[in-house]
């Protein structure tokens, strides 16, 4: 009995996880359920994986260009965690909810 609860309360941790390559970036916009937290310079936003704000071009130039220095790419599955953790307001494109 105890073990079936571990396993469970490990079964529902939430992911939040560094994007450090664009086969990982791939695999997580392909998620419907999720979330983007985009951290740079000025600001913090947390996106739908879906949000056309969210691309491959400025990844790539962020993360890959620019060693990770003035930005950096998290996957959530959670919003409300992902907006605490993170401390990021939402997108005005896409709207969270």
């Amino acid at each position: 009995m105890i073990e079936s609860l571990i396993e469970d309360s490990k079964r529902m941790k939430k992911l939040n996880i560094e994007i450090n390559s664009e086969e990982e970036f791939k695999h997580y916009k392909a998620y419907r359920d999720g979330y983007f937290v985009i951290i740079d310079t000025t600001r913090r936003v947390i996106h739908t994986t879906g949000c056309p704000h969210v691309n491959i071009s400025n990844f790539r130039e962020k993360v890959l260009k620019n060693a990770s220095k003035n930005g950096r790419y998290y996957f959530t599955d959670d919003l409300v965690e992902g907006r605490e953790m993170f401390r990021a307001e939402k997108c005005k494109h896409c709207r969270p909810e």
